[in-house]
């Protein structure tokens, strides 16, 4: 069976024909770096978590920080080793309306409470930089169906 090298030596070396050829190459592929180069920036994924309509006008409401109201609904996971960080694709199954919530409320205790997948989409933490990822929000499960 004839392998690559075999075939390198039938081409013979890094000529003139070769280095012309490549020449080529490089001068058609030139227009089209930037889309190279930008497709790395533009599918960029921010950190992301679960948005849930009620808590976030609940927020708004009380002027509580991002990272509270990311407290209260999303339950903790292990990420790498022993460091815990909140989910990005479950959050709690509860219905805000039915419960006890105000904007005193610190901690609900929500450890046993079952986790379900995101239903209203996801917020997104990127500081004014939009993505692919952003505009569509494409991030998880989306087109499993």
């Amino acid at each position: 069976m004839t392998t690559f090298d075999d075939i390198l030596e039938e081409a013979g070396n890094f000529g003139r024909c070769q280095k012309r050829i490549f020449a080529l190459f490089c001068m058609v592929s030139m227009p089209w770096a930037g889309v190279y180069v930008g497709i790395v920036f533009q599918g960029y994924t921010p950190d992301h978590w679960c948005r849930d309509s009620a808590v976030v006008e609940r927020r708004q409401e009380c002027g509580w920080s991002l990272a509270h109201g990311r407290r209260l609904t999303l339950p903790l996971v292990n990420s790498s080793g022993e460091q815990q960080q909140h989910s990005s694709c479950e959050q709690y199954d509860v219905d805000w309306n039915a419960t006890a919530l105000t904007c005193d409320t610190v901690e609900l205790g929500l450890g046993k409470t079952p986790t379900t997948a995101c239903k209203n989409g996801w917020e997104y933490d990127y500081e004014g930089r939009q993505s692919f990822v952003t505009e569509v929000g494409n991030t998880k499960n989306r087109y499993k169906n």
